[in-house]
C-alpha cells in the first residue's frame, strides 16, 4: 500500500476536458470514491492513475514516485474493470491467482491467499469452473478475488458492482470495504451510485464536467454541500433562491418562498443573495398549535409507500410551480391535496452558492 498524490492534473481529448487541474490525495489505506454523472471524467482519472492514459499536464505520485511515463505493468497498481476481463481459457481458480504468477509470489502463499479470496467472495464451489459457466455475479466477484489478492500500492475500481443484483451488491460492498481496511489498501473507487459512495468511502470526490465539485468525508458531502450540484447529486435536496442577513452568534434571517426563518450555520453565506436547501427526511411534521420554529406548510401532490417511509411531493400553496420533497416514517396513508404544516431546524438550512 502507497499513498497516491494527483497533483494539477489535465488530461484532454481534442477539445474535451477529461480531466482538468485536478488535485487530491488519497492517503495510504484510505478508501477514495471518485463520484458524479457519466462523462464527468471518473474512468478517465482512474486510467490515468493505471497508466493506461497519460497526463497532459501534471503528476500522478504513487509512494512518492512520480509515475506518469511508467508503463501500467510496471506499476504496482491493480484494476478491477466494470466489464470483469476475466481469461476465458484460465479457470477461476487460475484467474485469480494470475497476479500472483506474475509477481512471483511463492507457492503456498498464493494458495493460501487463493483459498482466503473464495472464502471471502463465496466462490468455493466454483473454483474449477471456467468463466462462461458462471453467472454475471459470479463472474464479477471473480474478478474483485483477482484485483484484491495481490495487495497492491493502489487498488482502483471502474464501477465493479454495476451488473450485481441490489442484494448481492449490498453484500459485495461492504466486503470490499472490509477487505481494504484489513489489508490497509489504497483504494480508488468509480461509481455514479449515491448510496454506494456514502456507504463505502473515508473520502468523497464529486466530479462535474472533468472538474472537482468537492472534497470530503461521506457527512461532509451530505450535510454540508458547498454547491446546488452536490446538493442535488447526493441524495435529494430542496434548493430555493433566498435573501440572507447575519443576526450574529451563527445565526441568519432567511427570507424565501418558505417564509421568514432563521439559520443556524457556522458557514458564511457566500453572498446576501444565495441559495439555501434542506433535506426531505429534516423537515418534521407539527402537530396542531405547534410552536416549533420555521414552520411552512405544503399541500400533497403525491405519495410513494417506501416501507420505512413515505416519500411525499408536494406544492407550496402560493408557488405552486416549487415542487418539494418530503419524507415521513410514521404515516403511510396520506391524501393527496391534504395540507400538511412542517417544522424546519435552524441547523438543517444550508447555504449554497451565489445566486
Amino acid at each position: 500500500m502507497a499513498k497516491l498524490e494527483i497533483k494539477n492534473v489535465t488530461k484532454k481529448f481534442g477539445d474535451f476536458y477529461a480531466a482538468k487541474d485536478i488535485t487530491f490525495t488519497a492517503e495510504e489505506g484510505e478508501f477514495v470514491t471518485l463520484l458524479g454523472p457519466s462523462g464527468c471524467g471518473k474512468t478517465s482519472l482512474l486510467k490515468l492513475i493505471a497508466g493506461f492514459y497519460q497526463a497532459d499536464e501534471g503528476e500522478v505520485v504513487i509512494g512518492g514516485n512520480n509515475v506518469n511515463f511508467v508503463p501500467p505493468e510496471k506499476r504496482n497498481t491493480a484494476m478491477c474493470f466494470q466489464s470483469y476481463a476475466l481469461f476465458p481459457h484460465l479457470n477461476v481458480s487460475h484467474n485469480i491467482c494470475y497476479g500472483l504468477q506474475q509477481k512471483n509470489i511463492a507457492k503456498d502463499e498464493q494458495v493460501n491467499r487463493l483459498n482466503v479470496a473464495l472464502k471471502q467472495m463465496d466462490l468455493e464451489m466454483h473454483k474449477l469452473k471456467m468463466p462462461n459457466q458462471l453467472s454475471g455475479g459470479q463472474q464479477q466477484r471473480v474478478a474483485l478475488a483477482r484485483a484484491m489478492v495481490t495487495r497492491p500500492d493502489v487498488i482502483l475500481f471502474d464501477e465493479p458492482l454495476s451488473n450485481l443484483d441490489a442484494k448481492l451488491r449490498e453484500t459485495v460492498r461492504f466486503e470490499i470495504k472490509q477487505l481494504s481496511h484489513q489489508y490497509n489498501l489504497t483504494s480508488i473507487y468509480v461509481t455514479h451510485d449515491q448510496a454506494e459512495a456514502l456507504a463505502m468511502s473515508d473520502k468523497i470526490i464529486v466530479l462535474n464536467k472533468g472538474s472537482i465539485e468537492q472534497i470530503g468525508t461521506p457527512l461532509e458531502i451530505y450535510h454540508q454541500p458547498v454547491s446546488r450540484f452536490v446538493a442535488d447529486f447526493i441524495g435529494v435536496a430542496n434548493i430555493v433562491e433566498a435573501e440572507v442577513n447575519s443576526l450574529g452568534n451563527d445565526l441568519y434571517q432567511v427570507r424565501s418562498i418558505f417564509g421568514d426563518f432563521v439559520a443556524k450555520s457556522n458557514k458564511k453565506p457566500a453572498a446576501n443573495r444565495v441559495y439555501i436547501c434542506f433535506r426531505p427526511e429534516d423537515a418534521v411534521l407539527c402537530e396542531a398549535n405547534s410552536s416549533e420554529e420555521n414552520q411552512f406548510t405544503v399541500e400533497v401532490v403525491q405519495t410513494a409507500f417506501m416501507g420505512n417511509l413515505t416519500e411525499v411531493q408536494a406544492i407550496l400553496p402560493n408557488h405552486s410551480d416549487q415542487k418539494i420533497r418530503l419524507q415521513l416514517t410514521k404515516y403511510p396513508n396520506i391524501p393527496a391535496d391534504k395540507r400538511l404544516r412542517f417544522s424546519l431546524p435552524s441547523s438543517a438550512i444550508h447555504f449554497l452558492e451565489a445566486v
